[in-house]
């Protein structure tokens, strides 16, 4: 996780081999950022 000038980048790396469904981990993640960015709007 990084945060500059007003950003927040998140990055996710795997094993594709562990963790088969990687995608749906990220879908998942990006879903929730989304509903707290919703809460902090108001």
């Amino acid at each position: 996780m990084t945060s500059y000038a007003g950003r927040l980048t998140i990055a996710v790396t795997a094993d594709v081999a562990a963790l088969p469904d990687f995608e749906s981990l990220v879908a998942a993640v990006a879903d929730e950022l989304q509903v707290l960015v919703g809460l902090s709007a108001g």
